[in-house]
């Protein structure tokens, strides 16, 4: 004896009529059938008296109706508790930082995750956007921060700000320029990436205006480390504008104004993930702690 045949034993009883019961329980007429007549000889008892008006109980079907629904009752009883001893477990979420932690204000994002699931773990992971894709995918982290628009159809991700983007000019650099031009500007040495940046992406569709590129003299992505070269003198950079004001404040570069970039920042699961209750808070919770700002 199934559980799925005394459900449909009891949804014919229910509702007298076999048509009826069949499309409310979403399965076809004839398994409906199959299914009744398989628990009666399982149960060597008549449940129905069926007649052209319908299917009505019989005195031994309306008694093993009373223990069907016992049955379903204790059932589903099973299946709460289970889950409530599930959801009582400590869970943990990995979210994936593109950026530096205080920008994206890590702090504010823990508060409101707690409050909304006091049972959760939360790990930060430090990595870039181009990796984050694939790390949503292999289930290295369940939410992340992405620059750029996603089109990816197995991504869903929500806009929650848009970050100020910059060229920076090391000192040493800036001091021998007076107010140069985009063509000026390319020319000079770059710490630039082969990666697909969005920060670059976006810069080189102003640089294809003029047919330009940079003359690259150094590779890299990672923003710490295009920190210190900057810092260096190696050669120009795209940085966050709060980045660039802070480094400017202390005298190791100069903005240049002529040309800013804006680079939406976003929030990113799975798609096939998103509707998972402690994946759906956390996306919910990040992104209005951005709307608030």
């Amino acid at each position: 004896m199934e559980i799925y045949q005394l459900r449909s034993f009891i949804a014919v009883a229910g509702t007298g009529n076999l048509t009826r019961a069949a499309r409310e329980i979403h399965i076809s007429q004839s398994a409906l059938s199959s299914q009744i007549k398989s628990l009666e000889a399982e149960l060597n008892t008549d449940l129905f008296i069926r007649s052209a008006r319908g299917m009505a109980l019989t005195d031994q079907g309306t008694q093993i109706l009373k223990d069907a629904q016992g049955v379903i009752v204790a059932v589903e009883q099973l299946i709460q508790k289970a889950s409530d001893r599930q959801s009582k477990k400590k869970m943990t979420l990995n979210i994936g930082l593109n950026t530096d932690p205080g920008f994206l204000n890590i702090t504010g994002i823990s508060k409101k995750i707690f409050q909304s699931i006091p049972s959760i773990t939360i790990n930060y992971i430090g990595s870039k956007t181009i990796e984050m894709r694939d790390m949503l995918r292999n289930k290295k982290i369940d939410i992340g921060f992405l620059f750029g628009d996603v089109s990816d159809k197995d991504i869903h991700s929500t806009r929650i700000s848009n970050v100020t983007v910059c060229v920076v000019i090391p000192k040493n650099i800036a001091k021998d320029l007076d107010d140069p031009d985009l063509p000026q500007i390319a020319a000079l040495p770059w710490i630039w990436t082969s990666c697909e940046c969005p920060y670059h992406l976006e810069f080189q569709k102003i640089l294809d205006m003029d047919n330009l590129s940079v003359n690259q003299t150094a590779d890299a992505v990672e923003e710490s480390i295009v920190r210190e070269l900057v810092k260096d003198n190696t050669g120009l950079a795209l940085m966050r504008l709060d980045e660039a004001e802070y480094l400017e404040n202390k005298g190791y570069v100069r903005i240049w104004n002529k040309v800013k970039i804006q680079v939406s920042l976003n929030i990113a699961c799975l798609a096939d993930r998103r509707n998972q209750p402690a994946i759906k808070k956390a996306h919910e919770q990040t992104a209005s702690i951005f709307q608030n700002i």
